[in-house]
């Protein structure tokens, strides 16, 4: 009677690792889901954030006009930048965000100043066709900028 015993209870432990094991083969299965879940969440953030500066560096290109507006929203999207973004694209786009905030003191003042007292000014009409420069030029680029992380 041992016997049956021993053979009932080596049984047993065969189908209690089984079960283990499929608990555990699906708690992977679920982190595995989340994590791509929450990658795919991630990706469509960078997507949007590129996106969007992408639109902005066009119009500063074709418009040459920035609003408030524009700075105000540019702070508020790149907020959160340092979660979804490594340092070189932080960077990147703290040097976006200190020229926006320079082109729009000069258009600013060019706003103030009349023509006849603009030309007496030369210096920020010069500052204002390299940052115009600049922007053009960093259009082309963000693809670039961006790729690794899209």
């Amino acid at each position: 009677m041992k016997g049956g015993i021993n053979i009932k209870i080596n049984e047993l432990f065969k189908y209690v690792g089984l079960i283990v094991s499929i608990i555990s083969l699906y708690i992977s299965y679920k982190r595995y889901k989340i994590k791509k879940d929450d990658n795919f969440k991630k990706n469509e953030e960078r997507y949007e954030v590129y996106s969007k500066i992408k639109k902005l560096l066009y119009h500063i290109k074709t418009e040459k006009i920035l609003l408030t507006l524009d700075l105000d929203n540019f702070k508020n999207l790149i907020h959160n930048c340092n979660i979804i973004f490594n340092k070189d694209i932080n960077n990147y786009l703290n040097d976006i965000y200190i020229n926006i905030k320079e082109l729009q003191e000069i258009l600013v003042l060019d706003f103030i100043l009349s023509n006849n007292y603009r030309k007496t000014i030369i210096l920020p009409r010069e500052k204002e066709i390299q940052l115009i420069k600049w922007f053009s030029d960093h259009y082309e680029i963000i693809d670039k900028k961006f790729s690794k992380y899209l």
